[in-house]
């Protein structure tokens, strides 16, 4: 996907309002796994973010899918499941990457 193209799907309105609705269903499934899943205070902790400032998450949400070839025709399915094997990529950039603090 070109740049342009890019630039224009993660700014989407419809496309970032989907993204904002399969990012929280993914973070209260987060919420809701047993803790002892690999990393789960980590994935915990990203998904207490996620649900407290939803709107942002939901921009990079939108950001990452557009510059994963994820176009506004995906299915919402496609989109539920790519956050969501995304997830400990994220987990692992934000929490172990230093991006946000400890």
């Amino acid at each position: 996907m070109a740049y342009a193209d890019v630039y224009a799907t993660a700014n989407d309105a419809v496309f970032i309002g989907r993204a904002y609705i399969a990012i929280r269903a993914v973070a209260r499934d987060v919420v809701a796994e047993a803790g002892s899943v690999t990393d789960h205070a980590h994935r915990l902790r990203l998904a207490n973010a996620v649900l407290a400032d939803t709107e942002m998450w939901a921009k990079v949400a939108a950001l990452r899918l557009a510059e994963a070839g994820i176009a506004t025709t995906a299915t919402d399915v496609q989109l539920g499941s790519a956050i969501a094997s995304g997830w400990n990529t994220v987990v692992s950039e934000v929490y172990w990457g230093g991006a946000v603090p400890a």
